[in-house]
């Protein structure tokens, strides 16, 4: 398999059971906790696992061997401290061989996470490990002062040459030169640019994410909501799917049985009384409910008088009911929809601005309710107690993993802001960041995220900690600290 198809394996094997695999390496708690719901992390792993002999094992080959070690720092200065001599009992414990061509340049590796919530439900696991906030560096680099980040936690995986794989080595060998000057120009500012646009991808990841689960969230709240309709028509009590579902089928049996009764007394009409009923049927279609009364009187049929004056002559099963109120929602969408070509067609012959304005608004406002309408005729698809009660659960799930994602972007935003987004903003940018809180406001949004989503926007840590983690109560509060 190809190195991107073995990396998305591992971590998905990781994921399943990663304590057990990670356990032997005596990773601090807190660090493991975080790498077991980062498939960033994990996948950084499995590509160093992927230069060793121990790759086919699959995720296993990731457990500690003599010649193998992964070790955990939950900050910099523990990381600082210990790492130099895990180092050296690392090497301590090697073959002669090993231990004489071992260097911290080819043999260490260094990854730098900074901690960012765990991975939703819905989030591909792809997108993660693109998205997550880490990066590998070089040992002799990580331990500087310079990459000391404030929330930053540390990996060092260390391998010693009888651990790679002869392939993995001659392509190593052979980029060498490469990557010793990538290195160079890795600055710690570069480092810490790249986690930045780490946390800005990861938040547009969130939402792309929420933004399709508003649509489906949307559907399926609108479905029901002509679920609930169909209930009120057919006699329902209550919103439940059973009751909903019961009344339509106890609608279709009782409508089943009044025209097996109407036919029954149809078929006992001697000729005369057969001619006196056609022809009230007659007159009924063409609108003369007068003259078909009188023939129908005739009959001297209380039933068959109601039948045809008061029902006009057909009884409506559940099926004709149900296709009429799908018509019904069709004729709406159609009317709007040429409502909106004749509004298009006004707009491109005005001259007037606040007529072209005006007309923006109403074609805006049909263009929602034509969204609307569309998504209750989806109620029609799969009349059934499951179907709506798998809508009432979807609508929960698709609203409860999007303010999983909120406060997930809110937990990014603080990360990035506080950890390594130190940056000055220009008094032009404070005041453009002013007017968007103001007008995100005022359409609505809560304050926290008015102010966060117009840093995300602006990319610049303008405001302190107290405002993302909602310190701040008043408008006046945030905007005085811009």
């Amino acid at each position: 398999m190809t190195r991107k198809e073995f990396v998305l394996n591992v971590v998905e094997e990781l994921k399943t059971n990663p304590r057990s695999v990670l356990a032997g390496h005596g990773i601090n708690a807190a660090v493991l906790q975080t790498i077991v719901q980062r498939p960033d992390v994990m996948a950084k792993l499995a590509v160093v696992l992927y230069s060793t002999k121990y790759a086919k094992k699959g995720a296993k080959g990731l457990k500690k061997a003599s010649n193998f070690v992964i070790k955990g720092y939950k900050n910099f200065p523990e990381f600082n401290l210990k790492a130099r001599e895990d180092v050296e009992n690392f090497i301590g414990g090697l073959s002669p061989d090993d231990a004489a061509k071992f260097t911290n340049a080819d043999n260490i590796l260094t990854i730098l996470l900074l901690p960012e919530g765990k991975q939703t439900s819905d989030e591909e696991t792809a997108d993660s490990i693109i998205s997550g906030k880490s990066i590998v560096l070089t040992f002799d680099s990580a331990v500087r002062k310079e990459y000391k980040i404030p929330g930053g936690l540390y990996l060092t995986v260390m391998i010693a040459d009888s651990a790679a794989r002869p392939a993995e080595v001659k392509t190593a060998e052979r980029k060498e030169k490469i990557n010793k000057k990538k290195n160079a120009r890795r600055t710690p500012a570069k480092i810490k640019a790249e986690l930045k646009s780490k946390a800005t991808k990861k938040l547009e990841i969130i939402k792309r994410k929420n933004a399709a689960l508003s649509d489906e969230a949307f559907s399926a709240k609108m479905e029901l909501e002509q679920f609930s309709r169909i209930g009120q028509q057919f006699g329902a009590i209550g919103k439940a799917a059973t009751n909903i579902i019961g009344a339509i089928n106890k609608y279709g049996a009782e409508s089943a049985q009044a025209k097996a009764a109407i036919d029954a007394k149809i078929a006992t009409l001697n000729p005369e009384q057969e001619k006196a009923y056609k022809n009230a049927m007659s007159y009924m279609k063409r609108g003369k409910k007068d003259i078909a009364k009188a023939f129908i009187k005739e009959i001297g049929d209380p039933e068959l008088m109601n039948f045809v004056i008061k029902q006009g002559g057909s009884i409506i099963g559940a099926d004709d009911k149900l296709a009429s109120m799908k018509n019904e929602l069709k004729t709406k969408i159609k009317a709007l929809v040429a409502k909106n070509e004749e509004y298009l067609l006004n707009l491109s012959t005005t001259v007037d601005n606040n007529k072209k304005l005006s007309l923006k608004s109403m074609i805006s406002k049909n263009n929602s309710a034509i969204k609307q309408l569309r998504a209750k005729l989806g109620t029609y698809k799969n009349l059934s107690v499951n179907a709506m009660r798998n809508k009432a659960k979807m609508l929960e799930e698709a609203n409860a993993t999007i303010e999983a994602n909120i406060a997930k972007g809110a937990t990014i935003s603080q990360a990035l802001n506080s950890a390594i987004a130190k940056l000055n903003a220009t008094p032009s940018e404070k005041q453009i960041i002013k007017q968007q809180v103001i007008q995100q406001v005022s359409n609505g949004l809560p304050t926290q995220y008015a102010v966060q989503q117009a840093i995300q926007e602006n990319i610049a840590d303008v405001v302190d900690d107290t405002l993302l983690s909602g310190g701040s109560t008043t408008i006046e509060d945030i905007l005085n600290k811009i």
